[in-house]
């Protein structure tokens, strides 16, 4: 099981809900793999800067009704109090923004590798994990 479901205390029949951040490639490989896990995860929202394109057309098709965004600080806004974790599956240089933002809003968080872009930015990464209460993995 990913270890970013472990943290926050979830009653036996909760589900994490999850919004992917990133829709492509290996994101969506990841992406399904969490899906996987339908009795513990249930995938509630969609974001990609392209969304619509092909990259994005599988995860489009298995999740028809999840309401999907361009920008995951539009989702955040609308959706906030809907997602408990995060699946960050964005270029590289763009993982510590989208983290940094979840972690603030008390969101568990999975990045891809790499976490970040730089050493410093992950040393802030950790930082806010401790400082928010989250786990990022």
């Amino acid at each position: 099981m990913p270890g970013c479901f472990s943290s926050k205390a979830y009653v036996a029949n909760e589900k994490v809900r999850l919004a992917a951040i990133g829709c492509g490639a290996q994101a969506w490989y990841d992406l399904k793999k969490f899906a996987d896990y339908d009795d513990i995860c249930e995938v509630v929202a969609l974001c990609d800067t392209d969304i619509g394109a092909p990259h994005t057309e599988e995860a489009l098709k298995r999740f028809p009704d999840l309401p999907r965004f361009q920008d995951f600080r539009k989702m955040f806004d609308k959706m906030a109090d809907k997602i408990d974790a995060v699946l960050i599956g964005i270029p590289d240089h763009s993982h510590f923004c989208a983290a940094i933002h979840a972690m603030r809003l008390g969101k568990a968080v999975y990045v891809e590798k790499p976490l970040a872009h730089s050493f410093r930015e992950c040393e802030l990464l950790l930082a806010a994990e401790e400082k928010y209460g989250v786990v990022t993995q």
